[in-house]
């Protein structure tokens, strides 16, 4: 006996439904990237700490709502979302001492 009986493994690969995974990843990957981007922006003016990411509250109703498989999305656009601040150089840290 599989895991899968054979009528919910064929219902999971509709095209519809893969779709359907495919714009849920979508609308977190890009809201998580469009709120880490404009809180970014806004630290930028305000040099205080901002106690609070709205992209980590997308992140968490993401993975409440449509569940662990929409991790894909989050860790795309948080890498994504990284980038332009660049890696920390080690030299600078090297020759501060």
């Amino acid at each position: 006996m599989t895991r899968f009986s054979g009528s919910n493994f064929r219902t999971a690969l509709q095209p519809r439904s893969v779709a359907k995974y495919a714009f849920q990843l979508a609308i977190i990957g890009i809201g998580y990237f469009a709120l880490a981007n404009a809180t970014s922006a806004l630290a930028a003016f305000y040099s205080s700490a901002i106690p609070v990411w709205p992209a980590s509250g997308v992140a968490l109703a993401g993975v409440l709502v449509c569940g662990l498989r929409v991790w894909p999305a989050i860790l795309v656009a948080a890498f994504a979302a990284a980038l332009p601040a660049g890696f920390p150089d080690a030299g600078a840290a090297d020759s501060a001492t």
